[in-house]
Formats: C-alpha cells, sequence, structure tokens
C-alpha cells in the first residue's frame, strides 16, 4: 500500500515539472528575411525577442538596407516577436572614397564599392626645398580592399639637399660642377682673362647670372651657375680720345635736325625731333644749331668726331615684345645704324625718360635695357660704351615720377656694370637744385643745361680712360 502511494507520488511531481518546464520555455517562430524581392534567410526567433538581438548575416561591408518592411509599411524594429514575419528590406551597395594625399595635395581620389581593391597611385615626389632633399617612403596607413572611406598621406624621408654649383669659364663653357649640402666651400679653378685691344682685366670674382657674387666663406647655399667677371680698363688713355668716332642712341632730349645743319641726328620727319623747333624761343637760353647741343659740345671737347646721332623723339627703349617696332632703343632697326658714318669708338646711350613717361615696369625696362646692351656690346666688340643716368626734373605728368626716375637710374647703373660700360652720371649734374636752371621746359635741356651735361659727360668718359694710364 505504501509503495502505490509512493509511486503515485512520484507521477504526480514528473507531471508537476512537465507542466513547469513546458510552461517555461519560450515560443519560436518563424522570421522569413527578404532582399530585393528574394528569400534572403529564414531563422528560428524567439517571443519575446527583438530584431536587434539577432544576426541577420548581412555583410555591412557590402550592402546597407535601407529599413525594413512588412507588406510596405514599415517595420517597428523596436516590437517584440509574436507569430510568424516575414519582413522585406532593399539594399543599396554600399561606396567607399579612399583618397590619397601628397602634402595636402590631391594624387587621387576614387569611389569603390565594398571590397573593391584600392588602386594605388603613382609614386609621388615630393620638391626639395633651401634645406632638404625628400625621398618617398610609404602611406601613413594599411590598406588593400575598399572596406571604408579613407583619407592616405604620402610619407617622405628627408635628407640634407645636395646642390649643384656648375663653374664656367670665360668663353661660357663648363668647368666642372660642384656638389654639396649647404655649407660647402668650393675649390674653384685659377682663372684669368688676356688683355685685348681694348680691354686689360682683373679678376673680380665669381658671379651668377643674377649678379650675385658667390661668397666662399659661406659656402654652396643653392643650386647655382658661376661664370668669371672681371674689372675692365681701356687699353686706350686719355690721349687716344682725339679723333674717335662718337654715335648716339637717345631719345628727344638728344635730337638736332636742320636741313642747314652741317650736323643732323637720324631723323627728319615730322615729330621725329625736338631740337631746334621746339628750342628756339627760350631767349639767351634758345637752342638754334646743333653746336648748341649737349653731345656737339661733348664731341668738340673731346676733339672727337660725330659717327651716327641715332635719336628720336618720344622714343623708349622697351619695344612691347615687337621687335620690329621702329621706334625702340633695343631694336636692330634702330642698333644697326649706328655704323652708318664710320664703326664707332665710343657709344652714348641715353634712354628711359619716355619709359618712365609711358609707365613701363622696372622689369620691362630692365629687360629691355639689358637687351638693348647686349646687342651693342655684341655688335660693336670695339667700341666703349657709355650709359647715361636721367638726371633730375620736377615733373609729374602721364606716368613719370622721382621714385620710378631713381628706380631706373638704379637698372642702368646695374646692367652698365654688369655689360661693362662705363656709367655717365647725368643726376650729379642734374640734381634739385640745379635743374630749374638746365631746363628749357618741364624735361629738356636749355642751352645752359646742355653746357652742364656736356661737361658732366665730357669729365666721366675722360675720368674712365684715365683710371689706367
Amino acid at each position: 500500500m505504501i509503495n502505490k502511494s509512493i509511486r503515485s507520488l512520484v507521477l504526480i511531481i514528473a507531471l508537476f515539472l512537465l507542466f513547469v518546464l513546458l510552461a517555461c520555455s519560450a515560443k519560436k517562430y518563424k522570421l522569413t528575411i527578404v532582399l530585393d524581392d528574394n528569400v534572403y534567410k529564414i531563422i528560428e526567433v524567439e517571443e519575446g525577442k527583438k530584431l536587434s538581438d539577432y544576426n541577420l548575416g548581412i555583410d555591412e561591408v557590402l550592402v546597407e538596407v535601407d529599413g525594413w518592411y512588412i507588406n510596405g509599411s514599415k517595420y517597428d524594429e523596436s516590437q517584440p516577436f509574436t507569430s510568424d514575419i516575414t519582413i522585406e528590406g532593399i539594399t543599396t551597395d554600399k561606396e567607399y572614397r579612399v583618397t590619397f594625399y601628397s602634402e595636402g595635395r590631391i594624387l587621387r581620389s576614387s569611389v569603390y564599392l565594398g571590397y573593391d581593391e584600392i588602386v594605388v597611385p603613382p609614386e609621388p615626389t615630393k620638391p626639395s626645398d633651401d634645406d632638404y632633399d625628400y625621398t618617398f617612403a610609404g602611406w601613413d596607413k594599411e590598406f588593400d580592399l575598399a572596406v571604408a572611406d579613407m583619407e592616405i598621406n604620402a610619407v617622405y624621408t628627408k635628407t640634407d639637399r645636395i646642390f649643384t654649383v656648375s663653374i664656367y669659364d670665360n668663353d661660357s663653357k663648363l668647368l666642372k660642377d660642384e656638389k654639396g649640402t649647404k655649407g660647402t666651400k668650393i675649390s674653384f679653378p685659377t682663372i684669368s682673362k688676356a688683355t685685348d685691344s681694348m680691354y686689360s682685366y682683373e679678376f673680380k670674382g665669381w658671379f651668377n647670372l643674377n649678379g650675385e657674387e658667390f661668397n666662399n666663406e659661406v659656402g654652396i647655399q643653392k643650386d647655382d651657375r658661376l661664370f668669371p667677371k672681371y674689372t675692365q680698363s681701356p687699353v686706350k688713355g686719355e690721349d687716344d680720345i682725339k679723333g674717335m668716332t662718337v654715335s648716339i642712341i637717345g631719345d628727344s632730349i638728344s635730337t638736332f635736325y636742320d636741313s642747314g645743319s652741317k650736323y643732323n641726328s637720324y631723323y627728319g620727319g615730322h615729330n621725329e625731333f625736338f631740337y631746334p623747333y621746339y628750342s628756339r624761343n627760350w631767349g639767351s637760353n634758345s637752342i638754334t644749331t646743333a653746336e648748341q647741343t649737349w653731345w656737339m659740345q661733348l664731341i668738340k671737347k673731346l676733339d672727337a668726331k660725330l659717327g651716327i646721332n641715332n635719336s628720336l623723339s618720344g622714343s623708349c627703349c622697351y619695344n612691347w615684345d615687337n621687335e620690329n617696332l621702329a621706334s625702340a632703343g633695343c631694336n636692330d632697326i634702330r642698333i644697326n645704324t649706328l655704323n652708318e658714318n664710320g664703326e664707332p669708338d665710343i657709344i652714348i646711350t641715353w634712354l628711359g625718360c619716355n619709359d618712365l613717361v609711358n609707365g613701363y615696369t622696372e622689369a620691362q625696362f630692365r629687360r629691355a635695357y639689358n637687351t638693348m646692351l647686349t646687342k651693342v656690346k655684341a655688335r660693336y666688340k670695339n667700341a666703349y660704351v657709355f650709359c647715361c643716368t636721367m638726371g633730375y626734373s620736377a615733373y609729374t605728368g602721364y606716368n613719370y615720377t622721382d621714385a620710378g626716375r631713381i628706380a631706373f637710374n638704379n637698372i642702368i647703373r646695374e646692367l652698365g656694370d654688369y655689360h661693362g660700360a662705363c656709367i655717365i652720371n647725368l643726376d650729379v649734374a642734374q640734381t634739385p637744385a640745379t635743374y630749374s636752371s638746365m631746363l628749357g621746359d618741364s624735361l629738356h635741356l636749355n642751352y645752359n643745361g646742355a653746357t652742364k651735361i656736356a661737361n658732366q659727360c665730357y669729365n666721366d668718359i675722360v675720368a674712365y680712360f684715365k683710371k689706367n694710364n
């Protein structure tokens, strides 16, 4: 009887535990996932859990699901499961922008789909700066396939920059290249230049094309090209000036044309000359004959003779990059006339005033003046060249300024020195204290001014031939 009772009790407990177990087990439902109108996956989900509790196995690198829907209505993903359910999603291929940079400059910027292989741009370079050379060392992050937006920067290693200084001889032929880092001293060759029929030469130093002298105490500072420069002194002396032929290239200040004159400048057309047409009525300071001009007074004082005076009213040195412009002092059409009355021994250039009046820049004037002197020196190898600066004037018409005059004078002096010409310092004679007595109008010399300019030219020319004789 007891055993029967025990068996009944055990059965009751077992049935109770089974009931409890069944009551505690969560219900299972079927979740059907449809992507782009195709069944992607069917998984079992538990009652009470939400969509976010499950890994749906969608590769988020490749695609992005643009929300979930049931029968076209937005599905609330926060709701727990309570029955079998089918959800639908539309996917979009994910795109990633990968951009390669070098020093902030975009080398390549491309858009990829997920897991596409990233295409590497050609190996970049970084220009050398004043101190270092740079070598590409790689990229600042690892990459292979496109899995995210990326910005990838080039990395460079730096080493002390190696500069090259090329050294040339008197004929501009390369002697050697010197290489070194900043501060490296150069071993220069010994060089000299033999006296010729025009000049004796004293070595001055090694200079680049900008006129900068190389300082070997400082050493190499940059890539450069160096040429020997000499102080040249005329072989001929003061006594040799007598009988020399003097040619001139200038503007209206140096003109004179009269059909009855023994001495005329080159151009006799309308508005091509200033004197004596506009200088007849300046009283005792009028200029009415060629002998009263500065240039004929000078030639008489030198006991020289006139070659060609190619001076033209209104003419500039600058040519507006037009080599056929007849009025430009830097053009062949004017320079090539200077020997039409015999090869000149002395050539005097006096230009710049009209360049200033017309508003030409310092750079434009520099280029034109350099071109003129280069051509004159090449065309007339046996002529001594003299460059006149511009004297002071209070004139402020058009674009003329005294600051501009001073700047142009500095260019004349610099380029004259570079080309081995002698400077005639007219700004020493025509100053703020003297100009008013020297000018017949705002810019043109009267007889008194012509005399003072002739004297200044004479003194500077004679001093040039005297200095080594």
